[in-house]
């Protein structure tokens, strides 16, 4: 579940919890995960200073001086949290632990994974993140006949953008799910564009949204949630014009949608 405004939040909460820290020892208490945790993999980071902490799409990057691998990467998967606490959790992965204080990776699901070594960030497969992306780029991607839902969540095309906040962008965009790509042209790129910026940071202000699993830092919620126009809201008035909000099923998820506000 975690989309591009959790991990950004995760990602904060553990640059100025463990900014220039040091890691002194690393636990693997469960290997088996999407990707198995590597043998080595607390030797390669044990030692090493948090020199950064940031973000590609999804993805969470620490970056290590001083340790045998200059990078970490995670991926929370569908229920992955990273949380800043010393108590043992019963589905805890792995355990990070600085001079001051712990950082646990906790994955019920077992659909994350974590990796270290060096430039992990450009072997991973991604489009523009999504908070950058310009007219242009958007344009460029908006090809095909794919719906553009499924379109937004293509991370190899754009990065960040999971269930949630397509269902929502689309709403703020005022353009149907089950448009065509090649469909959205002109002002709707515009508009489109404008709808990925403001969602999104909206959502990293507000922390992200825990519907779920998601919880940062000492087991704080996100406030998103509270904020949905579109999402889980099947049967509910639009906020906009009070037609009542529409589930429908595309590749497998779930999609919401004001039939009179995004017309096909």
């Amino acid at each position: 579940m975690p989309e591009l405004p959790e991990v950004e939040t995760v990602a904060r909460s553990i640059k100025k919890e463990f900014l220039n820290c040091k890691i002194l020892r690393v636990r693997v208490t469960d290997c088996r995960l999407r990707e198995p945790v590597a043998v080595d993999y607390p030797s390669q980071i044990a030692g090493g200073v948090l020199q950064d902490v940031s973000r590609r799409g999804k993805y969470l990057l620490m970056r290590l001086r001083h340790a045998a691998a200059s990078e970490v990467l995670f991926h929370l998967g569908m229920s992955g949290r990273m949380l800043l606490t010393t108590e043992f959790h019963p589905h805890e992965r792995v355990r990070i632990e600085f001079d001051r204080g712990c950082l646990v990776f906790i994955d019920p699901r077992r659909f994350g994974f974590t990796r270290a070594g060096a430039h992990l960030a450009d072997s991973l497969t991604l489009g523009p993140d999504a908070l950058d992306i310009s007219r242009a780029q958007l344009k460029a991607i908006l090809t095909g006949k794919r719906e553009i839902k499924e379109v937004l969540m293509m991370q190899n095309r754009i990065a960040g953008i999971g269930n949630i906040y397509a269902s929502e962008i689309l709403f703020v965009a005022g353009i149907h799910p089950l448009t065509p790509a090649d469909a959205v042209t002109g002002q709707a790129v515009y508009r489109l564009q404008q709808a990925i910026y403001h969602v999104l940071r909206e959502a990293i202000r507000l922390k992200g949204s825990s519907i779920a699993d998601f919880y940062y830092g000492k087991a704080q919620q996100g406030g998103y949630q509270n904020r949905f126009k579109v999402y889980d809201r099947e049967g509910a008035s639009c906020i906009t014009c009070g037609t009542k909000i529409i589930k429908i099923r595309q590749c497998g998820r779930s999609t919401w949608f004001c039939p009179q506000c995004q017309v096909r």
